[in-house]
C-alpha cells in the first residue's frame, strides 16, 4: 500500500512543488491549507488552485485562535519587553507542523510535508533526527526548524532539500499558476511588513510603550524615542538623533525606559547567553559554528553550557546581537540545538 503524506499547502510554488514531487513518487498526497489568520483569503484561493492542478485531494483546517494566541499576542509581547521575536520559528513547532501531525494521525496519514528547504534525517547511531542545512545555501531553511520536537521530525518530509529555487520555479511554470506570484512577505500576517503600525493597532494607547530617553554609552540623556517597541537592536534608520557619525541601538531598557545608541562599533560584541534551549543531538562539541539571525553567516564559536542556558564566546566579534532572535547552532551543516538570545 503506498505511504500517505499530509501536504501543508500555503498558496506558493514551493509547497505546491513538494506536493508534486511526492505525488510523483508514488505517494498518496492530502493537500491541507491552515487558516492562521484574517489574510487568508487570497493564499487559500491559491492552495486550492495548486491542488486543482496537481490533482491531488485538498481540506483546510482553521487555526486561527490558536495562532492568535500563541504567534501573535507572544510577537507584539516580546517588543513590549524590548526583544524582536522571530515569529515562523514559533509558528513551525506550535502551529503549522504541530497541525500537520495531529491531522494526519487524526486521518491516518503516515507523514507530513512542507515547503522548507532543508533537510530531516536520522542518526542511526544515537536514534535521533536532526535538522541539515539545504543544498540551495540561498535558500536554505534549517534555521527555522530549530524548535522542532523529535515526534515532528520523524514525521517530516522536505522533499526540497535538494532542490534550488530558480531551477524550481521554471519546472512549476510547466504546472502551477503560483510560479508567477511573488514570493510571500516575511511576516504572513502583517501584509505591509510595518510591524510598528500592526502593534499600534493591535493594542490600545494605554497598552503602548510611553516615550522615553535616548542616551548614550555614558548614560548621557541625547534624545527622545517614540517608546521601545518601536525599536530595535542594531537598528540606525528612523531614530531621529544625531551624533556626527553613524548611529546604532544597543540596548533597550524596558526598566528605566531607555534606549542606548552608539557609534560604529559598539553594535559589536563578543559574548551572549541563550536560553529555552531545544537539542535535537544530546553530545555538544565544545566548539560549533552558529547563526544569530535568519540570513546571517555562520560564525565559529565556543559554548559553555551553565543551568538552563549556554554561553556563547566568539573569537570574531558579532554584531547587532538581538534578544528574542534565535541561535541555531551547527556542525557543519548539521544543526545541534538552537536557542533565544537573552
Amino acid at each position: 500500500m503506498n505511504k500517505k503524506v499530509v501536504v501543508g499547502l500555503s498558496g506558493g510554488v514551493d509547497s505546491a512543488m513538494s506536493a508534486l514531487k511526492l505525488k510523483n513518487s508514488g505517494m498518496q498526497v492530502l493537500g491541507l491549507y491552515i487558516m492562521m489568520h484574517e489574510n487568508y483569503t487570497d493564499s487559500l484561493q491559491k492552495a486550492k488552485q495548486a491542488a486543482d492542478q496537481a490533482e491531488i485531494d485538498f481540506d483546510t483546517v482553521d487555526k486561527r485562535d490558536e495562532f492568535k494566541e500563541i504567534v501573535i499576542n507572544q510577537f507584539v509581547n516580546e517588543y513590549l519587553k524590548g526583544r524582536t521575536p522571530n515569529p515562523c520559528v514559533i509558528c513551525n513547532s506550535n502551529i503549522k507542523i504541530a497541525t500537520l501531525c495531529d491531522e494526519a494521525d487524526k486521518r491516518g496519514y503516515d507523514f507530513v510535508a512542507t515547503g522548507h528547504y532543508a533537510r530531516i534525517d536520522k542518526d542511526p547511531k544515537i536514534g535521533r533526527y536532526t535538522v541539515f542545512c539545504a543544498e540551495d545555501g540561498k535558500k536554505d531553511q534549517s534555521y527555522m526548524l530549530w524548535q522542532l520536537n523529535q515526534k515532528q521530525l520523524s514525521k517530516l518530509i522536505t522533499p526540497l532539500s535538494n532542490e534550488y529555487k530558480n531551477i524550481l520555479k521554471n519546472d512549476a511554470k510547466k504546472v502551477f499558476s503560483a510560479a508567477e506570484y511573488d514570493e510571500s512577505q516575511e511576516i504572513c500576517f502583517i501584509p505591509s511588513n510595518d510591524y510598528v503600525s500592526f502593534i499600534n493597532n493591535y493594542l490600545s494607547a494605554e497598552q503602548l510603550p510611553p516615550p522615553g530617553n535616548f542616551i548614550d554609552s555614558d548614560g548621557k540623556i541625547i534624545g527622545r524615542h517614540k517608546g521601545i517597541h518601536n525599536y530595535t537592536i542594531g537598528q540606525r534608520h528612523g531614530l531621529g538623533i544625531v551624533l556626527g557619525e553613524r548611529a546604532f541601538i544597543t540596548k533597550i531598557d524596558t526598566k528605566m525606559n531607555d534606549i542606548t545608541v552608539g557609534v560604529t562599533g559598539d553594535e559589536f560584541t563578543d559574548t551572549f547567553k541563550a536560553d529555552n534551549l531545544n537539542f535535537m543531538v544530546e553530545d555538544i562539541p565544545e566548539y560549533v559554528t552558529v547563526k544569530t539571525r535568519y540570513h546571517s553567516k555562520k560564525y565559529p564559536v565556543k559554548v559553555e553550557f551553565i543551568e538552563n542556558y549556554v554561553k556563547v564566546t566568539s573569537e570574531i566579534p558579532l554584531r547587532a546581537i538581538t534578544p528574542g532572535q534565535s541561535a541555531v547552532f551547527y556542525k557543519d551543516n548539521m544543526v545541534l540545538f538552537g536557542g533565544l538570545i537573552g
